[in-house]
């Protein structure tokens, strides 16, 4: 049989994650004639909008919300299923990918009994992740959190070396002890050292390891919302069900936070950002795992910027919460009026 190649893009979130599964599923065909599988097909249970969430999904108990629940039927399979579909591929080499690998798989003996299944198939198996300072990690998570339903306001000191999420060592060394340390493909998630400044070129080029003729490339998804518009969304998720209370309110409200978020324009909205003071503190308390990763994994080539603030290049300041709340007032009073205008109108 001929020799049969898979990689796993685990993530991490908060790394161009959706920008790279977009950029695979739109350029699949492409890829197909270079001898590369991404799978798209909506029928097959593993496949979830342009990535593999449901691979994850069965990896987990709780799957809920980031899997689709037409999917949920194919959750006890759906490793086997692409296990089979892959060795039926004609590829040499397949991708797929779901950041909930990185952030949701806590379990050895679930993640061993995984790559059991694709050892019928694959005879190499590597484990591509990207990997963002926990600073920058934090402040783009929170935006997410806020956009998914999140009621609580950012505070850094919250940002705990417990917690997996954040902390790399734990999550690479369970990995690493089901795949080996030698599979793990690290990338840093820093437009600095990124092929061309852009995730997609890095995946195509380090990754891939292919050119970039006929691939279609396009602007990175998902930016993170300014700091009054987070606010404001922050402020309506106090008076919206929340997942946990109310999963299909939880829903309706995600539809409200889209609309909100995809048509409020704030012109002098401003980033959310730590001082220098901020950020080393929260680098510090991670610098001995991120030290340990950097030895482990990454034969000493992480960037100074995960040990040291200054080498950020971030700006020395944070926005105002004064400034945000009244800014928050103004423009919550504004789509008040606009609601009444409209109905109005009606």
């Amino acid at each position: 049989m001929r020799s049969k190649r898979l990689l796993i893009h685990i993530g991490t979130e908060k790394t161009g994650t959706t920008s790279i599964q977009h950029f695979l599923n739109r350029n699949a065909a492409a890829l197909a004639a270079r001898g590369i599988w991404y799978p798209t097909d909506s029928s097959r249970g593993y496949c979830d909008a342009a990535a593999h969430f449901p691979l994850a999904g069965a990896l987990v108990d709780n799957w809920h919300d980031f899997v689709h629940p037409s999917r949920a039927q194919f959750l006890p399979l759906c490793a086997t299923d692409f296990s089979a579909d892959a060795r039926a591929s004609p590829a040499a080499t397949t991708v797929v990918s779901s950041e909930h690998f990185s952030s949701r798989v806590r379990d050895a003996a679930r993640l061993a009994a995984f790559r059991r299944t694709l050892a019928s198939t694959f005879d190499d198996i590597r484990i591509v992740c990207y990997l963002r300072n926990q600073a920058d990690l934090a402040l783009s998570s929170h935006a997410t959190r806020i956009i998914f339903g999140g009621r609580a306001a950012f505070d850094p000191a919250q940002v705990s070396t417990d917690d997996p999420y954040f902390n790399y060592l734990a999550m690479l060394d369970l990995w690493a002890s089901v795949f080996g340390s030698d599979a793990l493909v690290l990338r840093e998630y820093d437009r600095r050292t990124l092929a061309s400044g852009d995730v997609c070129r890095d995946f195509v080029a380090k990754v891939l390891d292919i050119g970039d003729d006929g691939l279609v490339f396009s602007k990175e998804l998902n930016p993170t919302p300014g700091a009054i518009l987070l606010e404001i969304t922050r402020q309506l998720n106090l008076a919206l069900p929340t997942v946990a209370e109310n999963p299909a309110g939880w829903r309706s409200a995600q539809r409200l936070r889209s609309i909100l978020l995809s048509t409020l324009t704030i012109s002098n909205d401003v980033a959310l950002t730590l001082t220098t003071a901020q950020r080393q503190s929260l680098l510090s308390r991670f610098e001995a795992c991120n030290r340990a990763v950097n030895m482990r994994y990454m034969k000493g080539a992480m960037s100074p910027h995960w040990f040291d603030a200054s080498a950020s290049g971030a700006e020395d300041k944070v926005v105002d919460p004064d400034f945000v709340n009244a800014m928050t007032m103004n423009a919550l009073s504004k789509l008040v009026i606009n609601f009444l205008q409209t109905l109005d109108k009606r």
